[in-house]
């Protein structure tokens, strides 16, 4: 089972810089122990959807996501495709400076 922690701090450190906001929310439950979540990025300034992500609860699979149209390195884990998110971030916010 995925450490829901984990989850959160790495959310969290997305959107420190005040300028997006998420939303996770459980969009089906079979009350066997199969969960899909869905996870929200929203600019907080203009209010304009940035991104997708949907994956199972349980395993952390990584069902769909979008993101800015930016598509990232394959990959199954929500783990791993939210440290994906937060380097193009982070070289994003590089690139202005």
């Amino acid at each position: 089972m995925m450490e829901i922690n984990n989850l959160y701090s790495l959310l969290n450190l997305l959107t420190m810089d005040g300028i997006r906001s998420f939303q996770v929310r459980c969009v089906y439950a079979d009350g066997l122990g199969y969960s899909i979540f869905e996870i929200t990025f929203t600019n907080k300034v203009d209010l304009r959807n940035l991104g997708k992500i949907v994956f199972q609860y349980e395993t952390g699979r990584v069902l769909n996501y979008f993101y800015e149209g930016k598509k990232f390195r394959k990959t199954d884990k929500i783990v791993d495709l939210l440290l994906d998110i937060y380097n193009y971030e982070r070289d994003k916010k590089a690139l202005k400076n």
